[in-house]
């Protein structure tokens, strides 16, 4: 186990993922499952939905879509990059 402090470790992974960014789904394996994950959640027009580690979008894009303009989506990242 290492003995880095936690905050340390948070700044590692967000810069990982911040190089990772530009290159990240390059392929967008991701939005087909953000897809499915709306659909099995039964995400609604007017819900509000909180994507944790939202990453490029996946899963907030097709949300923003079915909730409309009555529903909010929030998408947070640890690595600025991604978001």
């Amino acid at each position: 186990m290492s003995n880095e402090s936690p905050d340390g470790r948070k700044a590692q992974v967000a810069a990982m993922f911040g190089r990772l960014a530009p290159e990240y789904d390059f392929a967008g394996c991701f939005r087909h499952f953000g897809q499915r994950l709306v659909d099995v959640a039964e995400v609604a027009p007017g819900h509000r939905v909180l994507d944790v580690a939202c990453g490029r979008g996946a899963v907030v894009f097709p949300t923003v879509e079915r909730v409309g303009t009555n529903g909010q989506v929030e998408g947070i990242d640890l690595s600025e990059g991604m978001v």
